[in-house]
């Protein structure tokens, strides 16, 4: 999730690198419900305080016998405008996380815009191989060999996620085999944490 003080002290900054990719998305819309949030979250943490003052202040006065009424209809109006604020928080909190959540990270600085159509060749070391044929490129000889499915991956997970199919399973598999084997003996400690649940 991006950095929410970053969002707030440089916008502009935010909007163009998420421009860069592919991701347009309104920064002051956000930051005007930002701003209502934080007034909003301050307005139940006040609520809040002058609902335990008026608790303490009944407290003191049921001690000393005297008249609590009015303490009570105040006590009442608060709890009412606490409840409607907490209900106001907690919508706010809700299109906080959902405007936030979806956002990718921020390219670097010195990253192209666009996709990676655009980038940009540093260097080239050998010559290109010529083929006799029209190479397929990477998608088209995974979806021909049923390594990977494309279509099923997007209904299940959305768009940009694949499923393993077969022997792209098995090569994936040993891939990681691979890695895993190698880092062990590297002295790396294999660990697996739990799986971040939103």
């Amino acid at each position: 999730m991006l950095d929410i003080t970053l969002i707030r002290t440089n916008p502009a900054y935010v909007q163009a690198a998420l421009a860069k990719r592919a991701v347009c998305v309104d920064i002051d819309a956000f930051l005007r419900l930002d701003s209502d949030l934080r007034r909003v979250r301050g307005e139940v943490e006040r609520l809040r305080g002058d609902r335990r003052a008026v608790s303490g202040r009944i407290a003191q006065q049921q001690r000393a016998s005297e008249a609590v009424e009015d303490l009570c209809t105040k006590a009442r109006t608060v709890t009412e405008r606490l409840a409607a604020a907490e209900q106001r928080l907690t919508e706010l909190q809700r299109a906080h996380r959902a405007f936030l959540a979806p956002l990718p990270n921020l390219p670097d600085d010195e990253v192209l815009a666009r996709g990676k159509e655009n980038n940009k060749v540093i260097r080239t070391v050998g010559k290109p191989p010529r083929f006799t044929f029209e190479p397929k490129t990477h998608v088209d000889l995974a979806g021909t060999l049923g390594l990977v499915g494309y279509q099923r991956g997007a209904k299940l997970a959305g768009s940009g996620f694949w499923i393993y199919r077969d022997q792209g399973t098995q090569l994936e598999w040993a891939l990681l085999n691979y890695f895993t084997e190698t880092h062990l003996r590297a002295g790396y400690e294999f660990v697996l944490p739990p799986h971040l649940l939103t």
